[in-house]
């Protein structure tokens, strides 16, 4: 799937789709696939329930709106603003052929 998305962002990169310079990062909360029973919590009960989840982040383009990259990393409080410097920093050539 990965080649399949790496060899989409090629032909898009050579018909000029690609900007260098505005993308937008999006995330959203996946829940795991986790039971209750399987999160212990450290200091006994608390008031609310953990959920077991995972942030799945998306890459944007701005000028014509295409996915650029996709992470799936754990939810945090920062997760999104960690992923993405790591997403940007990641683009293949990014100031140079998009």
């Amino acid at each position: 799937m990965r080649e399949l998305f790496e060899r989409v962002l090629d032909r898009a990169r050579e018909a000029g789709l690609l900007s260098a310079e505005h993308f937008s990062v999006d995330g959203t909360l996946v829940r795991a696939w986790a039971s209750q029973r399987s999160v212990i919590p450290k200091d006994g009960p608390s008031k609310t329930a953990a959920v077991p989840a995972y942030m799945g982040h998306v890459l944007t383009e701005n000028r014509n709106g295409l996915v650029v990259d996709s992470r799936l990393t754990q939810a945090g409080g920062s997760a999104e603003r960690e992923a993405a410097p790591d997403m940007l920093g990641e683009l293949r050539g990014a100031r140079t052929s998009m």
